[in-house]
């Protein structure tokens, strides 16, 4: 029996197991990214960020000295790293690492607390008084009675059972460079985080922890996404504005402050509605801190404020360093122009054939557990129960059977990513029914709603690559949508003669569900899928001597030829001279140190605003005395608008002066090259001239 001091301790607080789990998930989730960047590299997207970073570094200014169409703050926190630790690779991917078991741990914690949210809220039926709160029966079946419930230590480990897929499928595990996808992605879950936390209640049904400064600080970290990658922020900023907003509307003018269900389990435990003893209390409090329950007014405009503070700060920040109408030009207008995607292609996503048979099973399987049907005695046999779960759990156990299935990692990858457009469906369809639930007089709860912000940025980053190229960093929203799902499959004991579901009934689908993903996603990710656009080699993989690329690995001769490269520009070129590298693909800049003369470093439809003449007038009008081509890309198909045109047009300015084993170097007609070109110099940086290669 707790004492008076201890009854009113902080519920749900963190213990030792807590501290355990994380740093086990965190470390699990790193050494998986360590271990990815050991022995794979995809040099096209880290030269774009690595050398973009280095230019930061070195003083350029992006809209500004140089055209970027993306979000600022992953290229600033890699630049930060270059200042404070110098040019080493491996300091950035360490800093992928810890980002990546962070998401985890912010991913894990956010299940949680949806779990305990959603359990803890379901309402009893008071014309069976055998039948307590959803929450207190789950626990009770488990095998808890009324004297040692202990909700939290089952909700605890199912948590943490339907989180351990993250460590194979963290943010940073399936591409583990810097990238500003993953980064957004973690902005994404800091910011349903700190939302979630606003929304917990304690024991009479208060708001504690929405104070000001909490919601400020939601608020702020709201625009966090923004700055990272516009197509996942913006949505997600909007969207929960948009429920703020809502949230305001609606809100109740006079609700009971104890929630009608906590008063009724309150007084299944023995207890009165009126009448609140210790150890009635106690209990009240580790069975209901995080049920849903509406904000206060100051905490939803605290929200806004911080978000509308945020965004203010950041514009004056953008105005009085790069201008705004710089940014605004790039990160917008020219980044829309480039990668927005057709209606068609981002339907596509829902065009599965997995998800035409999937989701009818999925809807047979939840019909005798919600609706009418849920009320038929028969519906509330054991045989239904295993039937009902059998089709629940087909579509996971159906990915799990393809690693038996299929040899091609491919078809493999392809089975996984199919459960994307079936939870998603499923989760619309239940945030849509909370929100029909809302305006026919429901209690308003921001947490309820949140499913609809991740929604948005989920779909926001499927406008990049859709299913196959954007997903890699959206597991922890997988997760959190799921852990959402799970609790809705109860049936509603408020409405007679509708009974719990058996005790092993959501434990099991949530284990069914992490295995599938535990598994599966661990083959996904070793199988290198997500990069099979870049030639990756069987075989080892090979390592640079250059110091600024230590903890750089990838199979194949790419490491090898570009040590080659910068030995041989050493040597042979002034470092003042003006180097422009075409189609841009290696971290040149980061592992030389030079400085970039040129706007554009990487030629990507999406970050090249140049045409083919254009690109030549620029090069000649900047006085570019190198033109390095790289003629062995990693890279399988080569993006580089008009690339044939546009080095047929170089080859009328610029002539040959040696063949590396990877790249072609020419020298403006115009310039005399520098006498470390000839004799032993070029030969000693193993070069050969122009048509001596055999």
């Amino acid at each position: 029996m707790p004492n008076s001091d201890s009854s009113q301790s902080v519920p749900f607080a963190w213990r030792l197991r807590d501290s355990i789990a994380a740093a086990t998930l965190l470390l699990a989730t790193a050494a998986v990214v360590l271990w990815q960047n050991a022995h794979v590299a995809v040099l096209w997207d880290l030269s774009y960020v690595l050398d973009t970073a280095t230019r930061i570094a070195q003083g350029q200014l992006p809209y500004r000295d140089f055209p970027l169409a993306h979000a600022p703050l992953t290229f600033l926190i890699q630049a930060a790293l270059i200042r404070l630790t110098g040019r080493v690779f491996f300091h950035h991917a360490l800093y992928a690492a810890i980002a990546g078991g962070l998401g985890s741990v912010l991913g894990w914690r956010i299940v949680l607390g949806v779990l305990r949210g959603r359990f803890a809220a379901q309402p009893a039926s008071a014309n069976q008084p055998g039948h307590p709160t959803l929450g207190a029966s789950l626990f009770l079946r488990l095998g808890w009675s009324s004297k040692e419930l202990d909700p939290d230590s089952s909700i605890w480990w199912l948590s943490l059972v339907l989180s351990a897929p993250l460590a194979v499928l963290g943010i940073y595990c399936v591409f583990p460079f810097p990238s500003y996808d993953c980064d957004a992605i973690l902005a994404v879950l800091l910011g349903v985080f700190l939302l979630a936390r606003l929304d917990r209640p304690n024991w009479l049904g208060r708001i504690e922890a929405g104070g000001i400064l909490p919601g400020v600080a939601a608020g702020a970290a709201l625009c966090l996404p923004l700055f990272f990658k516009q197509n996942i922020g913006l949505p997600f900023l909007l969207t929960v504005v948009a429920l703020v907003v809502l949230l305001l509307l609606i809100r109740p003018s006079n609700r009971s402050t104890v929630p009608h269900p906590l008063r009724r389990f309150y007084r299944e435990m023995g207890g009165k509605p009126t009448h609140y003893s210790r150890a009635g209390s106690t209990v009240v409090r580790r069975l209901h801190p995080t049920a849903s329950a509406a904000p206060s007014t100051r905490t939803l405009f605290s929200i806004l404020s911080g978000a509308a503070a945020t965004l203010g700060l950041a514009a004056l920040a953008l105005q009085f360093t790069v201008g705004l109408g710089n940014y605004w030009h790039w990160t917008i207008g020219f980044a829309a122009q480039r990668r927005m995607p057709a209606l068609a292609a981002m339907a596509g996503v829902y065009q599965n054939p997995f998800l035409y048979w999937s989701l009818p099973v999925v809807v047979a399987g939840l019909l005798p557990l919600r609706g009418p049907l849920a009320r038929q005695r028969w519906a509330q046999t054991l045989p239904t129960h295993i039937a009902a779960f059998s089709l629940l759990a087909a579509p996971f156990i159906y990915t799990l059977a393809t690693l038996l299935i299929y040899d091609d990692a491919d078809e493999r990858g392809d089975s996984l990513l199919a459960l994307w457009p079936l939870l998603l469906v499923l989760a619309a369809a239940l945030v849509l029914a909370r929100l029909v639930a809302l305006f026919r007089g429901g209690r308003p709860s921001l947490n309820a709603l949140l499913p609809i912000a991740a929604l948005a940025a989920i779909h926001g980053a499927l406008m990049s690559q859709q299913l196959w190229g954007s997903t890699y960093a959206l597991w922890p929203l997988f997760l959190y949508l799921l852990a959402e799902l799970l609790p809705s499959l109860t049936p509603d004991t408020s409405e007679p003669p509708n009974s719990p579901l058996p005790r092993w009934f959501i434990p099991a689908l949530a284990f069914v569900a992490s295995l599938t993903l535990l598994v599966c996603g661990g083959f996904y990710t070793a199988s290198e899928e997500r990069l099979n656009y870049a030639d990756l080699p069987d075989g080892p993989a090979a390592t640079s001597t250059l110091p600024a690329l230590a903890g750089l690995s990838t199979p194949g001769p790419y490491l090898s030829d570009l040590d080659e490269l910068v030995n041989f520009t050493q040597m042979a070129i002034p470092s003042a001279d003006t180097v422009l590298l075409l189609p841009g693909e290696d971290p040149f800049y980061f592992a030389t140190g030079r400085t970039p003369r040129f706007p554009v470093l990487l030629f990507d439809p999406a970050t090249d605003p140049y045409t083919s003449q254009q690109l030549v007038d620029e090069a000649r009008k900047r006085q570019v005395h190198w033109l390095v081509v790289k003629r062995t890309l990693q890279i399988k198909q080569d993006p580089t608008p008009d690339g044939a045109a546009t080095l047929r047009l170089f080859q009328r300015e610029y002539f040959p002066v040696a063949r590396l084993h990877g790249y072609d170097v020419y020298h403006y007609a115009g310039m005399h090259p520098g006498a470390g070109i000839h004799g032993a110099d070029m030969h000693g940086g193993g070069a050969i001239p122009m048509g001596m290669h055999p």
